[in-house]
């Protein structure tokens, strides 16, 4: 957006609140507070109620945190969190948090976003109007350095994720380059079958 756009009385400029929220095991959210879709990226944001708190301080070295409420009247939030919670239960915590990436994008000009933030959840609840999340900023003391393991011969990425690409019929995938062969999106995988056996950090 423009400084004219910013000064001017009367403009076609809007600037949006657009919502990526990958949940493991359920399709990837894309929402927005506009009152339209919007087409951001490669995605398409379609309207959806939230709200937005303001951001916490964090005056003793804590992870700031963030409130936000999703519409939760048709259930379709609690349906995907019911389907998350029996994953955790196969598949464990550890790694496998709920991500949101918040970006602030202007409507005149969808190039790139004018503010960019990612989160993670810390712990949610829902009722019958609303699905609330509590979402604190990614803390570097508890990431990864490399941020991927050069793992020989499973893939990182999230099967149909940007990384992936995959925009096929099938619906699950196990990670190996045999699999990704066969749905012919190799040249996607996302390990690293030339560095041998093993696993390198």
């Amino acid at each position: 957006m423009s400084v004219a756009d910013l000064n001017a009385l009367q403009t076609d400029a809007v600037v949006v609140i657009c919502l990526d929220i990958d949940i493991p095991a359920t399709p990837q959210i894309h929402i927005t507070n506009n009152n339209e879709d919007v087409i951001f990226g490669s995605n398409t944001y379609t309207p959806f109620p939230f709200q937005i708190g303001e951001l916490g301080t964090a005056s003793k070295g804590e992870v700031p945190e963030l409130q936000i409420q999703i519409d939760n009247t048709n259930r379709v939030i609690e349906a995907y969190l019911q389907l998350y919670d029996q994953y955790l239960k196969v598949n464990g915590i550890s790694g496998n948090d709920i991500e949101l990436t918040l970006y602030v994008v202007n409507t005149k000009d969808t190039s790139n976003a004018i503010i960019t933030e990612y989160f993670i959840l810390t712990s949610f609840n829902t009722d019958n109007q609303w699905a609330s999340f509590k979402l604190g900023a990614l803390s570097p003391f508890t990431m990864r350095y490399p941020r991927r393991r050069l793992i020989q011969n499973f893939c990182a990425w999230k099967f149909k994720s940007t990384q992936c690409g995959y925009t096929g019929a099938e619906t699950t995938c196990d990670k190996t380059l045999m699999r990704c062969r066969e749905l012919n999106n190799s040249g996607r995988f996302g390990g690293f079958p030339g560095i041998g056996k093993g696993i390198r950090l």
